[in-house]
């Protein structure tokens, strides 16, 4: 699979943040920005994926 360029946009707690990944997949590029954005919060890792199932409107995600 070739590899896109995405922006992601997550949305916390009324506060938006945004990540650019260069993956094959929307899941994987998802995954990781979650990730990035847990390790920015300093949060524990995987503490924000439930809020993100419950929540799947939360996620933006553009390919460029």
């Amino acid at each position: 699979m070739p590899i896109i360029e995405r922006y992601i946009l997550l949305s916390y707690r009324t506060r938006n943040y945004e990540f650019k990944n260069y993956k094959p997949s929307d899941a994987t590029a998802i995954r990781d920005a979650i990730h990035e954005l847990e390790k920015s919060l300093g949060k524990m890792h995987g503490g924000l994926i439930k809020h993100f199932k419950n929540n799947p409107d939360d996620i933006i995600v553009e390919i460029r």
